[in-house]
């Protein structure tokens, strides 16, 4: 979904194992991972790339194949649920950022770059 201030993933139908969140598309920037964008989706690892400022709620919600997630800092905000049902991945990320606030409050592993 694309509005002024940017484009919001809303989801997700491929198979690939890894999958990139670019900074943008067409020049325009991606700002946030919508609700339940990738529900239930099969890849094992994401990496977002820097400028995304949000993730949604339960955004990740039954990945149940996830093992690893990098999130930089420019994401400001990851609502409640967003790994909801997610076991044993760990979140990459830069220390004392939003992502490592967030893995630490809700007892996830996090791998510091």
């Amino acid at each position: 979904t694309v509005s002024s201030q940017g484009i919001t993933i809303t989801g997700y139908k491929g198979t690939d194992k890894k999958l990139t969140i670019p900074k943008s598309i067409d020049g325009v920037n991606i700002i946030s991972i919508g609700r339940e964008a990738f529900k239930g989706a099969t890849f094992e690892e994401i990496v977002i790339q820097d400028g995304l400022e949000k993730i949604d709620w339960f955004a990740f919600s039954d990945c149940l194949n996830l093992e690893d997630v990098t999130i930089p800092a420019s994401v400001k905000k990851i609502e409640y649920g967003a790994f909801n049902g997610v076991k044993d991945f760990e979140i990459h990320c830069d220390s004392n950022s939003y992502a490592h606030k967030y893995a630490k409050s809700y007892g996830y592993k996090a791998e510091i770059n």
